[in-house]
């Protein structure tokens, strides 16, 4: 059985496809720049922070905890992405059980599947 033409979950997953997508380019960009910075510049260092007594030597790589902290967001919203369009692909209505009606309006009213006027 194919969905109809206007599917609302197709079209989900067409957004959430490119979604996925944008996020892998902008991955594949990230760390391409981070590692050509790294590479010209490897002697940056991170400053001392404010909270850190200055008795304490501090000596902190710039670009490591950089890298890791584009990586782990990356993988983070990669993440979420993927687990939405799991959902959709396996029928789920992601918004069928939220707890509000959404925001009323001054003038509007809700209608709900089967209403009509």
């Amino acid at each position: 059985m194919t969905p109809p033409p206007n599917d609302p979950r197709q079209a989900g997953l067409r957004l959430l496809h490119a979604a996925l997508a944008g996020v892998a380019a902008f991955a594949i960009v990230a760390v391409g720049w981070i590692a050509v910075q790294a590479l010209r510049n490897p002697d940056v260092r991170a400053r001392r922070p404010r909270w850190l007594d200055a008795s304490i030597a501090y000596d902190a790589a710039f670009w490591t905890p950089l890298l890791l902290t584009v990586v782990g967001g990356v993988l983070a919203v990669l993440y979420v992405l993927a687990r939405a369009a799991r959902r959709l692909r396996a029928g789920e209505d992601l918004y069928g059980n939220r707890s509000g009606q959404g925001v009323r309006r001054r003038g509007e009213r809700q209608v709900r599947e089967g209403e009509a006027d």
